[in-house]
């Protein structure tokens, strides 16, 4: 009698004598074999749909550094109403982490638009950019903003 290489079944040869316990242990072995891989594929697969649905494991070590890091905030480009138009955001060494900037203004020197990019580690690559409709009440106060799609 010889035997498979892998999960070692049993393979009488020509001229033997076939046990049908044999053939019944093979087809067995086979089944529990299939089931194994079956629920590893299984388990597999609800991992990988956890980790997908886990923003926080997709972030990069570089990443995670740079905001876990302490950031400082800068204001720039103040107009004539003591509205900063560009706010950015650098980490302790000084690197770009996100800018915002204003634009638009509408009659009473509101800005209605608000353009946010993120900046990789370089603080120079831009990683993320998204837009923003500014709104504001009947007495001019910012209540909320609208991303735009």
């Amino acid at each position: 009698m010889q035997y498979t290489n892998n999960y070692n079944f049993k393979k009488p040869e020509f001229g033997e004598h076939v046990n049908i316990t044999d053939l019944n242990e093979n087809a067995d072995s086979i089944d529990q074999e299939l089931k194994n891989n079956a629920d590893d594929i299984t388990s597999t697969n609800q991992a990988l749909s956890g980790h997908q649905t886990n923003e926080v494991s997709h972030i990069k070590a570089a990443e995670r550094e740079k905001w876990n890091n302490q950031f400082n905030t800068y204001k720039s480009s103040k107009d004539e109403n003591s509205t900063f138009q560009v706010v950015e955001k650098k980490n302790g060494a000084g690197v770009l982490i996100s800018k915002s900037i204003f634009s638009n203004p509408n009659a009473d020197g509101k800005y209605l638009v608000r353009t946010y990019t993120e900046y990789d580690v370089d603080g120079v690559t831009v990683t993320k950019t998204l837009v923003f409709d500014v709104v504001y009440d009947s007495d001019g106060d910012w209540i909320s903003e609208v991303r735009r799609v």
